[in-house]
């Protein structure tokens, strides 16, 4: 009966260590059926966020229509928010190597319009998932908050072209940390925080 007893205390502590570890995350998910509905290029992708995000799909941030958009703030402030738009690219693997550069200077010159006091820090190749995809690191003196219009003070970003493997088409993912986030430097946005979730769980795909 003791036995009994010790492995009955030892299964329950085991199911609340369990769902303590579970707790706090949530999933968001994008058919190419729901796509369409909000008016975007149909495209299917899923990722894992933090429940300190606020989510909001087909919402426009500057705009421009996006997929999704999270966002997480702290007393007032913001904390982070990260954007899931759409991103035209075409050809094979070999030809996007040569393309995504090209293309992002094209997404500088919007950032350059879209952050007051932009200044463009770093650029290269990274990983989504697992996934290829060219980058750009970024500070600014305020950024588009969802229904808030420019939140003032330093933010740091990060923007992320991420094609869809062997496929047409793909996603922008913008990641801003504002002050709160009290990260050191704008290369720890994604790595580090809330974004950091979403990034590494994203995949295409439903």
């Amino acid at each position: 009966m003791e036995l009994h007893a010790r492995l009955l205390t030892i299964l329950a502590v085991a199911t609340i260590v369990a769902g303590c570890g579970a707790s706090g995350n949530e999933s968001f998910k994008m058919t190419a059926d729901r796509s369409q509905e909000i008016g975007m290029s149909p495209i299917s992708f899923r990722f894992d966020y933090s429940d300190k995000f606020q989510e909001k799909a087909g919402a426009r941030l500057d705009g421009e229509r996006q997929y999704v958009v999270l966002v997480a703030e702290s007393g007032g402030k913001l904390l982070e928010q990260v954007s899931v738009g759409f991103l035209k690219s075409d050809g094979s693997e070999q030809v996007r190597a040569a393309e995504l550069p090209i293309l992002m200077e094209r997404y500088k010159q919007k950032a350059e319009r879209t952050y007051p006091g932009y200044r463009f820090l770093q650029e290269g190749w990274t990983k989504v998932g697992g996934m290829n995809g060219y980058q750009l690191f970024f500070t600014a003196r305020s950024a588009p908050v969802l229904d808030k219009g420019l939140e003032k003070g330093k933010v740091q970003g990060r923007l992320i072209l991420v094609p869809r493997p062997g496929l047409s088409g793909g996603v922008v993912i913008t990641a801003i940390a504002g002050r709160s986030a009290s990260f050191k430097r704008a290369t720890q946005v994604g790595v580090k925080g809330l974004s950091a979730k979403v990034l590494d769980s994203f995949r295409f795909g439903s």
